[in-house]
């Protein structure tokens, strides 16, 4: 904003009226970001399928009677471990998951604003921007 109003040249405000513009903190700001990436949802995305298609060869390949070879060991063990660590990262990513329509409401729950666009007296007329609550204060 420094270089905005220190700088020589005029500067100038590309403006629709018909639009609505939201003003958001830098914390909403940093919340919009976390909520968009969330590494637990990735892991539980990963984790999940590698379970599933692990147990389901293990079930298929096993046999009455039972014989535990290498390849159904290894398809019980990895499947396992991979289901328990889906199911933990599911709960983490329940946890950290951020309500984003939440979070977009309260801005738009923010006080409005008018945008007036006048003139400042004086020898020579300047175009001035003035904001004015909605309740006219």
């Amino acid at each position: 904003m420094d270089e905005i109003r220190t700088g020589s040249a005029p500067n100038y405000i590309r403006w629709d009226p018909e639009r609505t513009d939201l003003t958001i903190t830098e914390s909403e700001l940093e919340k919009i970001r976390s909520a968009s990436y969330n590494h637990w949802k990735d892991l539980f995305l990963v984790c999940l399928p590698l379970s599933i298609t692990c147990l389901l060869n293990a079930f298929s390949d096993t046999v009455n009677p039972f014989i535990l070879t290498l390849p159904l060991f290894l398809n019980y063990l990895i499947g396992g471990i991979a289901f328990f660590l889906s199911f933990a990262f599911g709960i983490a990513w329940a946890r950290t998951h951020v309500n984003i329509n939440h979070l977009i409401s309260s801005i738009r729950e923010k006080p409005k604003y008018k945008v007036e666009l006048g003139q400042t007296g004086g020898s020579e007329a300047t175009p001035s921007v003035v904001l004015r609550h909605e309740n006219g204060q």
